[in-house]
């Protein structure tokens, strides 16, 4: 029986269950995400059809900002997660192709297997490369799983990367019947602009706000936008882009409202009218008591102006720390509260000099 479930793990993909299942070094094999060209693990893993398991919204794909708002050439950190009630024992392969992949279309960008719950695996025609769970990655107490896993951006938007994604849930029965597999597609979308530094000065006509792009891609122009409560902006001017450029790009716009206190952001747009949009910065002035955190209440997040913080950290009134998973969206920082029950949080942030704390409600649902 036992080299009847090795040779099942050698020959299906996700791996099996059993334990000595779970203790093959191997992990599975190649080309089993469901892209285009490749299968998925149904035709051994049985128990339903592809997707059946009432399970696949809850994969989940996240990294610090919106997966369409990737920069190019950068390398962020992504968490996969998963959860199935009743089930304690998971696995995923995941590959990353243009989003007009064929069969014989090539991975694009780079996975770095981060976390010693992954690993890599490659083939050639294609060449594809292929990140999945190790044996110490599979366990999942309380049904809940989350795998951590960086990616590099191409240096292009000429094409978007889509992550594929397959899941197989285990039901810990020592055979391959009775598994479910799962497979999802994640579409993101790398943006026109990398950004470097942005700074607020103030001089003697007003405020000098600086910033540096990396590289440009089809980069028409930027917009500058002034705000006095780091939520409600308004256009103050606008500058051309450079197109195309792979070098540091040096830019500037003076305000010549002087304000007791501001904060400052770049809108870049391209020619398809495409946008994003750099970090927020302050002039150089005492302004913390401005800094007012924000719930909304459709997104169950916590709003802040995207300053450059140093430290974010949130706890309940005992004390005791929550888990801080942020992301930007439309210029804002969210810090996600939709796990968290109804009740009353303390937020602490640091940034530049300041430190500060607030209490926010939150109106969650405790799912």
């Amino acid at each position: 029986m036992k080299t009847k479930l090795l040779k099942t793990v050698i020959v299906c993909g996700l791996l099996m269950w059993s334990l000595s299942a779970v203790t093959y070094s191997g992990g599975p094999p190649d080309s089993h995400t469901g892209a285009p060209g490749e299968s998925n693990c149904t035709s051994c893993h049985g128990g339903s059809a592809l997707n059946s398991g009432g399970a696949l919204n809850n994969i989940t794909l996240t990294t610090s900002t919106a997966l369409t708002a990737l920069q190019p050439n950068t390398t962020y950190t992504f968490n996969l997660g998963f959860s199935q009630s009743g089930r304690t024992k998971y696995g995923f392969q995941l590959c990353v192709l243009p989003s007009s992949a064929t069969s014989s279309s090539a991975s694009i960008g780079t996975l770095i297997a981060s976390s010693s719950e992954t690993q890599l695996s490659s083939t050639t025609g294609p060449n594809r490369t292929y990140l999945m769970h190790d044996v110490s990655g599979t366990s999942a107490l309380g049904s809940t799983k989350t795998w951590q896993f960086q990616y590099t951006t191409p240096n292009t938007i000429n094409v978007s990367p889509v992550f594929y994604v397959a899941i197989n849930a285990s039901n810990g029965d020592n055979s391959s019947s009775g598994d479910l597999i799962y497979t999802k597609t994640f579409s993101s979308t790398v943006l026109p602009v990398k950004w470097g530094d942005i700074a607020a000065l103030g001089n003697e006509r007003g405020v000098l706000i600086k910033w540096t792009t990396l590289t440009e891609i089809n980069n028409n122009y930027f917009e500058v936008q002034r705000s006095v409560n780091g939520y409600d902006w308004e256009v103050i001017g606008e500058v051309k882009g450079s197109g195309n450029q792979s070098v540091a790009k040096r830019y500037q716009f003076t305000d010549d409202t002087k304000l007791a206190h501001a904060y400052y952001r770049v809108k870049q747009v391209d020619y398809d009218g495409k946008e994003d949009y750099s970090r927020v910065v302050r002039i150089d002035k005492a302004i913390q008591e401005s800094v007012v955190p924000l719930y909304d209440v459709v997104s169950k997040s916590i709003v802040l102006p995207n300053l450059d913080y140093t430290a974010l950290v949130l706890t309940d009134l005992k004390g005791n720390p929550l888990n801080v998973n942020t992301k930007v969206e439309n210029g804002v920082l969210k810090i996600d509260g939709h796990y968290l029950p109804a009740g009353i949080y303390i937020l602490s942030a640091s940034y530049q000099t300041n430190n500060a704390s607030w209490k926010i409600w939150i109106e969650g649902s405790g799912n």
